[in-house]
């Protein structure tokens, strides 16, 4: 393969000079003066000179390998390397093998010696962009009912956050309006809250709200922001939906 000589004309003619002048083909006398003019006229030698020289000489290898001795340090690959090893620099100059991981789920992590990578894990849970919506409507404890028409809770979890959506209605027998979810909400956050559709004693609202306090799995639903209290009789309705950060 032809290597433009510009970036190394003055290595290439030094090195030709101290090796090779002494019964110089002329060919070889040939590039030595036009790589030595090129040099210091700031040109480049052209392609054509460059591949006429290589066809007339075995020069060429021979400097390659002699400057590359010179001016590289070859480095020692581990040993034992089989397929799926990755190789990083543990050190200045020095490459280490890491064995590939046969653990599902895993990632690299600067977790080693000296911020070297290292393999870890993270939970199928965690990677799923979504769970399946899952009923919890028959399994929700329920206050302010004595018997329902709708009973209709799901939710599903990404993370650390549980989005809910609940469709309720029955027979009201008090003043409040309460069921659960399967997992409790943060303590550090603020409390959770947003609006639903809500009906009175059948009568629509004019916007009823859904609160769950910090560190509670109890949804508290109420006929509007300004009357938290339902008619303990007739039918109470309410449907929403939101989300909670989880503990």
């Amino acid at each position: 393969m032809a290597v433009s000589p510009n970036t190394t004309s003055y290595n290439f003619c030094t090195w030709v000079l101290a090796n090779h002048w002494l019964g110089a083909t002329n060919p070889q006398r040939a590039l030595i003066t036009i790589v030595q003019s090129a040099a210091l006229a700031g040109t480049t030698v052209t392609d054509n000179q460059w591949n006429n020289f290589l066809r007339a000489t075995g020069l060429w290898y021979q400097y390659y390998t002699s400057f590359l001795a010179q001016t590289t340090t070859p480095e020692t690959l581990p040993t034992g390397i089989v397929q799926g090893d990755l190789l990083y620099g543990s050190a200045a100059n020095t490459l280490s093998r890491l064995a590939k991981s046969a653990t599902a789920n895993s990632f690299l992590k600067n977790s080693g010696t000296s911020n070297n990578p290292a393999w870890s894990t993270i939970s199928s849970s965690v990677l799923s962009d979504v769970t399946a919506w899952t009923d919890y409507g028959g399994t929700s404890t329920y206050v302010g009912f004595s018997s329902f028409t709708f009973q209709t809770i799901r939710y599903y979890i990404i993370g650390k956050t549980m989005w809910f959506i609940f469709l309720i209605s029955g027979t009201s027998n008090s003043t409040s309006f309460t069921f659960t979810l399967p997992f409790n909400s943060v303590s550090t956050n603020p409390q959770s809250r947003g609006w639903c559709e809500s009906r009175d004693a059948g009568t629509p609202t004019n916007g009823g709200l859904w609160n769950v306090p910090q560190s509670s799995n109890v949804v508290q639903v109420y006929p509007s922001p300004v009357n938290l209290n339902w008619t303990a009789s007739g039918t109470k309705f309410g449907m929403g939906q939101g989300f909670v950060a989880l503990a």
